[in-house]
């Protein structure tokens, strides 16, 4: 919990910002060519880290339901690069020397709503620096509790990257989990236990703007990054699809929370939490 408020606290204290501005040169060398690949692989990576995280299964938690949990997300982004080929994480990093994930720790909240529906939200630090991922979003159960059928969900949501005064950065996720929840116990532990795996596709939709002077911008190749925008100035939002899966092991209240996820166009994630249900 107290790694949440590092970044309010202690704003200076901030190894592992994000500098667009840092991309125009790598090792005291200028970087004149303009390089938007590299501008849009950065992009790309940091929306699929910044989205919702998926870690939760098919069922809802019901009508009077609440959820709460606490965990830690690694996101595993590209550092490899060379001296002449620097990758862009080595050129957005302060001291150019990035680790090889980024460090999220995150708190959730899910509250259930009639109708097999609920709202649910979630705060992610990215550890070392002075920025937050925010996220919200709405999910409805098209099918659940008919066993053996498995149960099937869909989620809407929105996350925002906040706390960069060089980037805004947007991510929509529109996803389906298909999961069921098996009862087990009682054990010497455990009285009445519930384990529930699940498997997760998600569509992501990137955007992003630079808050950069177009001379900067131009160098590095950064660019308005839109999905409702036509105009020549707009480049098309990134697409990430994300293929997930997961567990959740429940004993009582509480919970233990392990999942993972792999975005073929971006980076691999993994999760590991605790939480409690009621």
């Amino acid at each position: 919990m107290l790694a949440l408020t590092l970044p309010l606290l202690a704003r200076a204290a901030t190894p592992e910002d994000i500098t667009l501005s840092g991309m125009s040169e790598h090792g005291g060398v200028a970087i004149v060519a303009s390089l938007e690949d590299d501008y849009l692989q950065l992009i790309r990576e940091l929306g699929t880290a910044v989205a919702a995280r998926p870690g939760m299964p098919a069922e809802t938690v019901g009508a009077y339901g609440f959820d709460v949990a606490t965990g830690v997300q690694a996101a595993f982004i590209d550092t490899t690069g060379t001296s002449d080929d620097p990758s862009p994480w080595e050129r957005a990093h302060p001291s150019e020397d990035p680790g090889p994930f980024l460090y999220m720790p995150y708190v959730s909240v899910r509250k259930g709503l009639p109708l097999s529906t609920e709202i649910g939200t979630d705060v992610a630090w990215l550890g070392g620096s002075s920025q937050l991922s925010l996220s919200g979003y709405g999910r409805v159960a098209i099918v659940e509790g008919y066993r053996p059928a498995p149960d099937l969900s869909i989620r809407l949501g929105y996350s925002a990257y906040v706390g960069n005064d060089e980037l805004e950065l947007g991510v929509i996720d529109l996803g389906a989990t298909l999961g069921t929840t098996v009862p087990f116990g009682p054990l010497p532990i455990v009285r009445n236990g519930r384990f529930s795996p699940w498997i997760e596709y998600t569509t992501l939709r990137v955007r992003a703007a630079p808050i950069l002077s177009d001379e900067l911008a131009t160098q590095i190749g950064a660019v308005q990054i839109s999905s409702g925008k036509t105009d020549a100035a707009y480049t098309p939002a990134s697409i990430v699809p994300v293929f997930a899966g997961g567990m959740l092991i429940q004993g009582g209240v509480w919970s233990l929370r392990l999942s993972g996820s792999w975005a073929p166009t971006a980076i691999v994630c993994a999760d590991v939490g605790m939480g409690a249900t009621w």
